[in-house]
């Protein structure tokens, strides 16, 4: 159901098809569209990072830089499978329009990962995760392990 919650003693909380609009409280609003991301994960002391599931990707060049990708419709069929950028502007939106969310990732059936901080945070410091991105997330038998440490990454105490 929407708005499932799961918490843990230590305050951690997840929602599953969170709900966030203008009429709901500081910690669960948007300035301005509704949205409703597919995981919401409630750090305290931190805020919130958005998980949502795309089903989609696309077939790249392998030898493409993504800052320069060409538009999706000319692209090459051919090489990496990569997240689609409205995918990726999608976790900007999140970020953007809900002041309580520190980090939106785009989990996706890929083999490319990537991560773009903010100035304000960046991601390679601990505990202080701060931006947008990508999250290959194949479900294979021993797979995932980048989704694994990214989770236990934003649950790392803030420093």
């Amino acid at each position: 159901p929407h708005d499932l919650r799961v918490a843990w003693e230590c305050g951690v909380e997840l929602f599953y098809n969170h709900r966030f609009s203008r009429s709901r409280s500081s910690r669960r609003q948007s300035y301005s569209l509704p949205m409703r991301p597919d995981i919401a994960l409630w750090v305290p002391g931190d805020g919130y990072h958005l998980l949502d599931a795309k089903f989609r990707m696309r077939l790249a060049d392998r030898d493409e830089d993504p800052e320069e990708a060409l538009d999706e419709e000319d692209e090459a069929l051919t090489g990496r499978r990569t997240f689609k950028r409205a995918d990726l502007n999608k976790m900007h939106a999140y970020r953007d329009a809900i002041p309580s969310v520190r980090s939106a990732w785009v989990l996706y059936p890929g083999t490319v990962g990537d991560s773009f901080e903010t100035v304000s945070g960046l991601l390679g410091q601990v505990g202080c995760w701060e931006g947008v991105g990508v999250v290959p997330c194949v479900p294979l038998a021993g797979g995932n392990s980048e989704l694994r440490e990214l989770v236990s990454q934003l649950l790392l105490p803030r420093r």
